[in-house]
C-alpha cells in the first residue's frame, strides 16, 4: 500500500481513454485537489477553461474489462470559504407555464463556507429572509471510469460507467463500486460539493474547490452493471436514465443483482425487503440522464 500526493496540472473534460497521470495498485491510497465546476482553484485562479474539470485518469494495475473498481471516500472538504450556486430551478424541475413567467437567468449566488460552524450561508441577504443557514455536507459530484467502445463522455453525463451522479450519498467514508471496461479502469474524480439538495435542481449545488482522499481496490470478475455503493447505514445502487423512472428501474434492477449474485440472497427474500424497506434519492433531474439511487438499509442483510 502506498500513499499518493497528486498535484493535478491538466484536467479533462471527458471521460475516456485519456493518457494515466498515476499508475496505481490495489489498496493505495491518493490525495487530491479539484477545482470548482468552472475550473477555479482554491486561490480562486482558474486553471481549466470547461465546467466539471476532471482529475485522472488514475490507472489501477490489474484491472480488466469485466473487472470492478471499488473507490472508497476517506475524505472529501472544501477547499475554499467561497462557494456559488445558480439562483432559478431549471426548466426540467418546473413547470413550463412556471418557468416561463420566471424567465430565469443564469443567475450566480455567492455563498460563504464557514468551516467552523459546519454551514454555508448566502454571501448577501435577501429581503425579509437574512441569511439562511445550511449544513455543509461535502460530496463528490464526478466519479467514473472510461466508459466501454472507446466513448469519450462528457463530465456533464453520466451512465453505467459512474460520471456526474451528482449523488448526495458520496462523502467521506462511503464507498463506491464501478464496472471496469477498460485495462486499469482510468478513474476520473471532480465536482466537489459543499452541500446539495436532492436533484440539484438549480443545476448548481454549492460549488466549490475541494480536496479529497480515496483508497482504490480491484474486485476480479466483480459482475457489476450499474455502480454500486456502501456507507454506515445502507448499502445503495445507482440508475441514470431520462425519464426518471428509467434510472429507477435500473437503480432497483442492480440493487436486485446485487443481492441474489453477491449476497445470494433468495430473489423471493430479496424482493421482499425490497418491497417494503427501500428508500430512494433522487440524486440529478437536471441533466441530460437524471440519476436516482437506491438504497436498502444494511440491518435488513445483517
Amino acid at each position: 500500500m502506498t500513499d499518493y500526493e497528486f498535484h493535478p496540472s491538466e484536467w479533462h473534460p471527458t471521460f475516456g481513454r485519456h493518457t494515466p497521470v498515476l499508475h496505481l495498485h490495489s489498496g493505495d491510497n491518493v490525495t487530491t485537489h479539484l477545482p470548482d465546476a468552472h475550473g477555479l482553484d482554491h486561490l480562486g485562479s482558474r486553471v481549466a477553461d470547461f465546467s466539471n474539470p476532471l482529475v485522472g485518469p488514475f490507472f489501477i494495475e490489474g484491472l480488466s474489462a469485466g473487472d470492478g473498481l471499488s473507490v472508497t471516500l476517506n475524505e472529501v472538504a472544501p477547499a475554499s470559504r467561497r462557494g456559488w450556486s445558480y439562483l432559478y430551478p431549471t426548466a426540467a424541475t418546473v413547470e413550463p407555464s412556471l418557468y416561463s413567467l420566471l424567465l430565469p437567468e443564469r443567475t450566480i449566488t455567492d455563498w460563504e463556507v464557514d468551516l467552523e460552524a459546519g454551514v454555508a450561508r448566502p454571501s448577501q441577504s435577501a429581503p425579509g429572509s437574512g441569511r439562511p443557514e445550511i449544513p455543509l455536507a461535502p460530496m463528490i459530484g464526478c466519479l467514473g471510469v472510461a466508459p466501454a467502445l472507446s466513448q469519450a463522455i462528457s463530465s456533464y453525463a453520466s451512465g453505467s460507467f459512474g460520471g456526474n451522479m451528482d449523488c448526495p450519498l458520496l462523502t467521506a467514508g462511503c464507498r463506491v463500486d464501478l464496472p471496469v471496461y477498460v485495462e486499469g479502469g482510468l478513474l476520473f474524480i471532480g465536482d466537489c460539493h459543499a452541500a446539495q439538495s436532492h436533484g440539484e435542481i438549480t443545476g448548481a449545488a454549492v460549488e466549490v474547490p475541494g480536496r479529497v482522499r480515496f483508497t482504490v481496490q480491484a474486485i476480479k470478475n466483480a459482475g457489476i452493471t450499474w455502480p454500486r455503493g456502501r456507507n454506515a447505514d445502507s448499502l445503495f445502487t445507482i440508475g441514470s436514465g431520462r425519464p426518471l423512472d428509467i434510472a429507477l428501474q435500473r437503480a432497483t434492477s442492480e440493487m436486485i443483482r446485487w443481492l441474489t449474485l453477491e449476497f445470494q440472497v433468495d430473489k423471493g427474500i430479496a424482493c421482499l425487503w425490497m418491497g417494503q424497506g427501500v428508500r430512494y434519492v433522487i440524486s440529478n433531474a437536471v441533466n441530460e440522464l437524471g440519476t436516482v439511487a437506491c438504497l436498502l438499509p444494511r440491518h435488513l442483510i445483517e
